[in-house]
């Protein structure tokens, strides 16, 4: 079934053409994956699928009642809401479901009519069907999934980063009721457990979705279909992102071959008819004339420019760039990972593997000097010039021009060589005199990563790097890398760019940091489906754990006993609920007023029983933890 058609659709801004003549059919089926170079208009294209904005030309027809949930990225939004609030007030249709069950449940008190008793069933019914019994279990695995435990569930929108807020959007977006889910770059601040969980979770979604995403794992697992903007066009492949990158290639080839062919066709037609249009032989030049003019010309394959980086170095580092020798790395409340021992040579290419929050980006930061370590040392090698790419704060003045930001490095160089360099970055034309604060994301990331190279650092730190930046951009990048003949430690959770790049792996876990001789893939394979990895091992616990515990250990196994035998009895409770809810379904029941009432009773003193046990098990798991603590 169609939901969205798109008809000879065009847009433009400041009579600048985005798109035109765009025709597309989204249906129950899409699983569709959207490419092209940042600008290129993919986020505009959602904005018109989506009715945020209305296209300057063509025609966009919706099937009534289709319900789309977007993913933005230019979305940054304020709220005194706390976490789980706002995200339940994702489905408001349950929230007014529930409404109108309690105001029955409250009118059925002084009246048992059976007029109210058959509306009580249709809308147990209903949030039957919509699985609302299930919807805070829901959210609270999506909480658990996108790392954010039980402490979160009352904290302030506000209170959280910009990395939380991000990952908080995504989880509303897929809560949000849907026929079509709009995803725009929804891995980023993700870690690979979370992106692995990602695409299990869209491959098993009966709903439309398209995704705009620079990460290839993603597009390669998630999608069946890529379509492609470029050239103000829409192109359209089947298949996953490596199929499509092997077609676009294979299209290329033979556009080039029916071209050069057609090219030769019509310079030996146009010959002919110049040399014997008023000849002997005139009637059959007119007649290639008529055929020349009647001729389909076949485009020249579009060129399209990839940026070709090159990262120097000024000067050679030493053999030995770092040493960590017995390293407590965190903060003296908050312990990340213990007794490192780890050694950095000339020319390795390491990648840091961990969860979120794991202490990725404090371990770089440390062996820079931004962060004290806890406890041991770090030697720092002779001749470091570091070349530092931050994907969160950009080293450069956002009130100065994109211009300016490079010229500064090189105030004695030419206006040419400027615009040069700043050329293979993609800052072209009206672009350098942009400033810098109104950049997009891509842009700021492309901008520090120009004044990065140019600076010829023989040690690059990169966190996240990929993060904002099209694909065609990662490629160039990688080729840069490969390429590159100094020291790089980067943090990522691009599964092909670490597969591209990276030599050695060190990765947190069982409470340090070790080097890991595993393949790459094979190792990445094992972080995602280490499931202890969520525990807290490592936190001010570990300071305390040769204090004697001050509670009877008696005790706690009591409560440990307890806490299993009520989550036994909200599980049968809940199963009675569904059953009592499944009954309520029953086309029989609705003859039967008494039984509709008896049903409903026996589901609210249910539902009474189980907020009473939900209520005991939460203070004797809070209880429980505490005692841990000591």
């Amino acid at each position: 079934m169609s939901l969205i058609g798109l008809e000879d659709i065009g847009h433009e801004f400041a009579d600048k053409l985005i798109f035109k003549d765009i025709n597309l059919v989204i249906d129950t089926n899409t699983r569709a994956g959207l490419v092209g170079r940042n600008g290129s208009g993919k986020s505009t294209l959602f904005k018109v699928i989506s009715g945020d904005i209305q296209a300057k030309y063509g025609k966009v027809s919706r099937a009534k009642k289709a319900k789309i949930s977007i993913l933005s990225q230019e979305y940054d939004f304020s709220s005194k809401n706390t976490v789980f609030s706002w995200l339940s007030s994702a489905r408001q249709d349950i929230i007014d479901l529930r409404k109108e069950v309690d105001d029955l449940h409250e009118r059925l008190r002084t009246d048992e009519s059976e007029h109210y008793l058959q509306q009580l069933a249709n809308l147990q019914h209903q949030l039957d069907i919509e699985d609302a019994y299930n919807y805070e279990n829901s959210i609270e695995t999506m909480l658990t999934v996108f790392n954010f435990g039980k402490e979160y569930y009352d904290r302030p929108i506000d209170s959280l980063s910009g990395g939380e807020k991000t990952r908080l959007r995504l989880i509303y977006t897929l809560l949000k009721k849907h026929d079509l889910m709009l995803l725009d770059e929804p891995t980023n601040h993700l870690d690979l457990k979370m992106i692995d969980w990602l695409i299990s979770y869209l491959k098993s979604k009966n709903s439309a979705y398209i995704i705009i995403s620079h990460d290839r794992h993603l597009l390669d697992n998630a999608v069946n279909h890529i379509y492609e903007l470029r050239d103000c066009n829409l192109l359209s492949y089947g298949g996953n992102f490596s199929l499509y990158q092997k077609e676009k290639e294979d299209r290329r080839v033979l556009q080039e071959k029916q071209y050069n062919a057609q090219q030769k066709l019509i310079e030996r037609t146009t010959d002919f008819i110049q040399r014997n249009i008023a000849g002997q032989k005139t009637n059959q030049a007119k007649s290639r004339l008529k055929m020349l003019d009647k001729m389909e010309t076949i485009a020249k394959p579009s060129d399209e420019k990839s940026i070709k980086l090159r990262i120097q170095t000024d000067k050679r580092s030493g053999n030995d760039i770092f040493r960590l020798e017995n390293i407590d790395l965190g903060y003296p409340n908050n312990i990340l990972a213990k007794n490192i021992n780890l050694h950095i040579h000339y020319q390795d290419k390491i990648c840091i593997l961990g969860p979120n929050g794991s202490g990725k980006t404090t371990l770089v930061n440390t062996m820079i000097g931004k962060v004290q370590a806890v406890k041991g040392e770090v030697w720092q090698g002779a001749s470091l010039k570091v070349g530092y790419y931050d994907q969160i704060s950009h080293d450069f003045d956002m009130n100065s021009t994109v211009i300016d930001t490079i010229w500064q490095l090189a105030p004695y160089e030419p206006i040419g060589y400027v615009l040069g360099y700043l050329a293979k970055f993609g800052f072209v034309g009206d672009q350098v005199d942009q400033i810098c604060g109104s950049l997009s994301g891509g842009e700021k990331a492309r901008l520090s990563l120009a004044k990065i190279i140019h600076s010829k650092p023989n040690l690059l730190i990169l966190d996240e790097p990929t993060n904002h930046l099209d694909i065609p951009m990662i490629e160039s990048l990688e080729t840069a890398l490969q390429e590159y003949d100094g020291t790089i430690i980067f943090i990522s959770h691009d599964r092909y760019f670490i597969n591209n790049i990276a030599e050695k792996i060190w990765v947190f876990k069982d409470c340090t940091v070790k080097e890991s001789v595993e393949p790459i893939e094979e190792l990445i394979e094992s972080i995602i489906i280490d499931t202890e990895e969520k525990k807290e091992a490592i936190k001010t616990v570990q300071i305390k754990q040769d204090k004697p515990k001050r509670v009877n250990p008696f005790i706690i196994n009591k409560l440990h006993d307890d806490i299993i035998d009520l989550e036994k009895k909200i599980e049968s409770i809940k199963q009675q609920i569904a059953e009592k809810q499944l009954s309520l379904s029953d086309p029989n029941t609705f003859n039967n007023m008494q039984k509709i009432k008896d049903i409903n009773y026996d589901i609210e003193l249910f539902t009474k029983e189980l907020n009473k046990l939900q209520s005991v098990l939460d203070e004797k798991e809070t209880t429980y933890l505490e005692y841990l603590d000591q």
